[in-house]
């Protein structure tokens, strides 16, 4: 609907007069609105286009500000996004480019070498994934010799949101950890008794540590086991040496457990027992002596882990018999400890615990070693009584000796140079009660028979027989027959030193 203003002449009589006025009226007129012309019509064209052009400005203003909103809230919870960020940014401080910038393995690794840093291989730690990355050098005084590991890194991928997984073609990593890695020195290993200790009063050279492993089977922990190892030789054999370490990508941080070594050259192995915590062992054997340090995992600080060594000082639960047991293992007559041990728990199940279990489970790891080398004929007789008397096969190894008089000459030879280590399997089975004697079912006279051999060829045969005049009567036939044989183990050495 559209009003109009209509004029019409207006007759009127004022003071006696006739006077004509115009008067307007507004008129409804629904009839079609004149056509605007060409010129309104581009005006109002260009007025709408103005509109839009401002509307989407104020548009795109205000994606951006929700964009560097949302960019800031995600900078400000997750610290990958400022990282990520960085790699569009100059670099403002190069020395701390590694730790607040992003960068895939390939710029790592060409990164370090202009640093003059040589890159080992690439180890994946976790599903995060993380990476570690060991850093290689000559030592200082052979550029001949093989590198050595002097320091660990550990990379991080950066978890940032996919719409900013978008702008990138491969995964990033961040600097997440360093760490340096410094060897042993020599005079710092436990040395068997075929490696010669370094003179103290001058500083000795650290042992290299040259690999570094993942742990194929591990206790599950959430987080992944490593071992550093290196490996010192010897004429007589090699030593192997290194660190357990643990990554717990939760926390995260690569730690540093323990410092092992294994005369064997053997790299320390898990094993899980059931309703047990796990174990760590390390083969520290000396050649027919068995040896094993035992660790288990346990809690440690701050949600963390700890190695704990198996103490054999100390037995589960007060009893004589399982104290006993605890004293035979720690002379060396395993099997005696497992049998005695054997008997305490089938004599006390109620106080039967996992501790006593983890220490009879010592026991015997030792124990089969022993048992093992005692059954397996040897290559001369003298090395398989070695492996008797170890074993504490007291009548055993008799039977041997008196079933091989052409080799006895050897046998004084390996007697007298084995060491106390025989000698105090001696007196550790001579201390058991009457008893524990007949469980272990080795009679007392094979065992003193040994004593007077072993000391006979060590120490002389007066040494021996003052010994043995303190568990035998001298005038019975014990007592005489026992210095029989200690006679023919003296006279077979003065003929064969007489014949030379």
């Amino acid at each position: 609907m559209v009003l109009r203003k209509k004029s019409k002449l207006v007759r009127e009589v004022r003071d006696g007069k006739v006077i004509y006025t115009f008067s307007t009226d507004a008129v409804n007129d629904s009839g079609p609105a004149p056509a605007l012309s060409l010129a309104q019509g581009e005006g109002s064209l260009s007025g709408t286009s103005s509109q839009m052009v401002t509307l989407l400005v104020s548009a795109a203003a205000i994606g951006v500000a929700l964009g560097c909103g949302w960019f800031g809230y995600e900078a400000l919870i997750n610290p990958d996004v400022s990282v990520w960020i960085n790699q569009f940014l100059p670099t403002v401080n190069p020395s701390r480019s590694g730790t607040t910038t992003a960068q895939t393995p390939e710029q790592i690794q060409l990164s370090l070498q202009s640093q003059g840093s040589t890159p080992g291989d690439r180890l994946i730690l976790s599903t995060q994934p993380d990476l570690l990355l060991p850093l290689l050098t000559h030592p200082p005084e052979c550029q001949d010799c093989p590198q050595q590991i002097s320091e660990l890194r550990v990379y991080r991928a950066l978890q940032i949101p996919p719409l900013l997984q978008l702008f990138q073609t491969q995964r990033h990593f961040r600097l997440l950890e360093r760490q340096s890695v410094v060897g042993p020195s020599a005079e710092d290993l436990i040395a068997p008794e075929w490696m010669t200790r370094p003179n103290r009063a001058t500083p000795t050279p650290l042992l290299p540590l040259t690999q570094i492993q993942p742990y194929l089977a591990s206790p599950s922990t959430g987080g992944t086991w490593l071992h550093l190892s290196g490996v010192q030789a010897h004429d007589s054999g090699r030593i192997a040496y290194g660190q357990i370490l643990y990554f717990d990508p939760q926390r995260p941080r690569l730690q540093r457990l323990l410092s092992w070594q294994s005369s064997t050259g053997e790299i320390p192995q898990w094993q899980q027992r059931d309703q047990a915590p796990a174990e760590l062992v390390v083969d520290q054997s000396l050649g027919l002596e068995p040896h094993f340090d035992i660790y288990q995992l346990a809690p440690g600080l701050n949600h963390s882990f700890q190695l704990e060594l198996l103490n054999l000082g100390r037995p589960a639960f007060a009893n004589a018999d399982f104290e006993q047991s605890l004293q035979l293992a720690r002379s060396g007559l395993w099997s005696t400890a497992l049998l005695l041990l054997n008997h305490v728990k089938q004599q006390y199940p109620q106080y039967w615990s996992t501790l006593a279990q983890s220490q009879l489970e010592a026991i015997r790891l030792h124990a089969q070693v022993t048992q093992r080398q005692a059954e397996q004929p040897a290559l001369n007789p003298s090395d398989r009584l070695i492996a008797l008397l170890i074993n504490g096969s007291w009548q055993a190894a008799l039977a041997l000796y008196e079933a091989s008089p052409g080799d006895r000459a050897a046998m004084h030879s390996v007697l007298e140079s084995h060491g106390g280590g025989l000698m105090q399997r001696v007196e550790a089975a001579l201390s058991l009660n009457p008893v524990q004697t007949e469980i272990i079912a080795e009679p007392a006279e094979a065992t003193i028979t040994w004593g007077a051999l072993i000391l006979t060829a060590q120490q002389g045969q007066g040494e021996a027989a003052t010994w043995l005049s303190k568990r035998v009567a001298k005038n019975s036939p014990t007592y005489t027959r026992i210095q029989d044989l200690a006679e023919s183990l003296i006279s077979v050495t003065v003929d064969g030193s007489a014949s030379d």
